[in-house]
């Protein structure tokens, strides 16, 4: 069987034909554009579905009463392990999750429904078993002395990396405990080789360690003084040793004081995740948040959780590790490379 292929009408110069030509080509555009449209309205629309979609699935419950967050709660805490919800410094966490959920007209709901119960408070069981179980809670840091060692080790270093620091700190420890006297033991002559070289310290931060050694053998810091101890005065004292900032303060505050109401905003990643679920705009020229320029802005959008914004801190870590998740909470949108051009 042999296939013929449709021959082209030849171009035909009269004016009879050459209305005919044009008619022709009109028609063969008109069918283009109306497929580019369909095409295009499809597109739209399937779009908008999947806006719609995640809007919804991110929407605060208009009918969320008092007894709906106290049963939410209830069933994240369940989900998480978590039975006794009272940590270290004795303030409760299920009293902190209903009071953010209630907070700024429940707009911390979505955070939560993602996310779950934080998993950063080390004296809750759950947190031990869903970061590697025991022995995971065995390098947790015992001692105040310890808790800030790990901080200056982990300065500025992901946390798989940190924790791969603080490791390497402990061996050097006796019976696994890190002692002031035993990091000035492994200093001889005001060198710090002896602590910087096992570990993998910079000279920075193994100064840092021994300057809180030092700090803790002369008495100027005491496990009893950071435990019992007013925040302020214990950011005050901290602040004396080279190598220790607001940063740290905060770190150790939260993690191992375990303090209701930090928000380390001296943290990149909390301003990440404050800028992205908030929609603020920083001072950046790039538009993000600035530790002292936005400190009010900042401070505005944080209030309404307040006393619990260490809570809070910990979901603005989750947002800035989720980036794309959250951008129905935005209203502004995205200018395009064109109009961002100077005219």
């Amino acid at each position: 069987m042999v296939t013929t292929r449709s021959k082209k009408r030849p171009y035909d110069s009269t004016e009879e034909g050459k209305e005919t030509n044009q008619r022709e080509s009109k028609d063969t555009s008109d069918d283009v554009s109306k497929r580019r449209t369909t095409n295009r309205s499809k597109q739209a629309q399937a779009k908008q579905q999947d806006t719609t979609a995640k809007e919804t699935d991110t929407k605060t419950p208009k009918s969320m009463n008092p007894s709906d967050v106290s049963s939410f709660v209830d069933k994240i805490l369940k989900e998480a392990g978590i039975e006794e919800t009272k940590t270290q410094n004795g303030w409760c966490l299920k009293e902190a999750m209903t009071h953010i959920l209630k907070a700024d007209s429940g707009r911390m709901f979505p955070l939560v429904q993602q996310h779950g119960a934080p998993t950063i408070f080390a004296s809750l069981q759950h947190c031990k078993i869903s970061t590697g179980g025991a022995a995971e809670a065995m390098t947790e840091p015992k001692t105040c002395f310890e808790s800030l060692c790990r901080i200056v080790a982990g300065q500025q270093l992901a946390g798989a990396a940190a924790m791969k620091m603080w490791k390497r700190l402990l061996d050097l420890a006796d019976n696994g405990k890190l002692t002031p006297e035993k990091v000035l033991e492994l200093v001889k002559n005001g060198m710090e080789e002896g602590l910087r070289e096992p570990v993998g310290l910079s000279n920075a931060k193994a100064r840092s360690i021994v300057n809180i050694a030092q700090a803790f053998h002369n008495g100027d810091l005491s496990e009893e003084f950071l435990k019992t101890s007013e925040e302020q005065k214990i950011r005050k004292e901290l602040i004396k040793i080279k190598g220790i900032g607001p940063w740290s303060c905060d770190m150790f505050c939260m993690f191992f004081l375990e303090l209701p109401d930090i928000m380390p905003i001296g943290d990149l990643g909390v301003r990440v995740g404050m800028k992205r679920y908030f929609n603020l705009k920083g001072s950046d020229k790039h538009g993000y948040l600035c530790q002292k320029k936005d400190l009010e802005k900042m401070g505005n959008a944080t209030g309404p959780f307040a006393p619990y914004r260490s809570v809070v801190a910990y979901y603005m870590w989750k947002v800035a590790d989720t980036k794309d998740v959250y951008q129905s909470n935005s209203n502004s949108k995205k200018q395009s490379p064109k109009n961002n051009r100077k005219k």
